[in-house]
């Protein structure tokens, strides 16, 4: 009897959370964010007989700095402005700034409406306004999914899984994506640091993925996923997540009878947010 009351007291004492990362902040909240993509691989050219004929190193990065402040949000119509610090794209033969670098952007949503306009003096091009309302878009449906993490309370070692259509918010796709396969996710720790309790999770999905660019894969290359974020529990606006994928396809750009190309490519992206 005493064995049975000392395991019901252990269960008791099960400690659960709730993790809920802040992806618009509420107002008056000052984000300093960053993202950062890095892909490298190799592509080889194959004869018909197999032998391989030449092989190309790939190389690229993207990285962006903001800062985002909420300036106010309510039921209905949520201002905020965004001002970017350096924005790069660079690949083997070197690095340059992007349009975006040093710009300063205002945003106001309304229901479904998003009005984007430029808070520098220099007029958006339309390409870069639909990229734009689009980002806010795809925000707005990350925070309606919590960022792909379980809205209940979870304890460490519990899992859960995660629907394809969340993951296609959650993550960009390396490529074409034409199938994915719902995603599993498990909460690994809470760990003390500075103070405060952060959550790590582990999450880990497969995507089939036909093209990247111009190459169109012979058949769908399956692009494994993992990702590991981590949350301050009680700050929800101070989070990371670092995600790789790899991937390797096969490519007949001048015909089936012609030589092959195998591009195999490692991406890792790098996300934080720190008020």
């Amino acid at each position: 009897m005493l064995g049975s009351m000392l395991f019901a007291a252990s269960a008791l004492a099960v400690e659960t959370v709730r993790i809920n990362p802040a992806i618009n902040p509420p107002a008056g909240t000052t984000i300093h964010g960053s993202a950062e993509l890095e892909v490298s691989g190799t592509s080889v050219v194959r004869g018909v007989d197999g032998k391989e004929l030449s092989t190309k190193r790939i190389s690229q990065m993207d990285r962006e700095e903001y800062v985002d402040t909420t300036i106010s949000r309510d039921a209905v119509t949520t201002k905020s402005k965004r001002i970017y610090g350096r924005v790069l794209h660079g690949d083997e033969t070197g690095s340059e700034f992007t349009p975006m670098n040093g710009r300063t952007l205002n945003f106001v949503i309304k229901g479904k409406s998003i009005e984007v306009t430029s808070g520098d003096g220099k007029p958006l091009l339309e390409d870069e306004r639909v990229g734009l309302t689009e980002l806010v878009q795809r925000s707005l449906r990350v925070e309606a999914n919590n960022l792909c993490i379980a809205s209940f309370p979870l304890a460490v070692g519990a899992s859960w899984n995660i629907p394809a259509a969340q993951l296609a918010d959650c993550y960009d796709s390396l490529g074409h994506a034409v199938k994915t396969i719902p995603g599993r996710a498990t909460l690994r720790a809470l760990e003390p640091r500075n103070g405060h309790r952060v959550a790590v999770i582990e999450v880990s999905f497969v995507r089939s993925v036909d093209r990247i660019g111009a190459l169109v894969f012979d058949v769908p290359a399956d692009a494994a996923v993992t990702s590991t974020i981590e949350v301050t529990v009680d700050i929800p606006a101070r989070w990371s997540r670092v995600t790789t994928t790899t991937l390797s396809g096969v490519t007949h750009p001048k015909g089936p009878d012609a030589p092959s190309l195998t591009t195999a490519l490692r991406a890792t992206e790098t996300l934080t947010s720190a008020p």
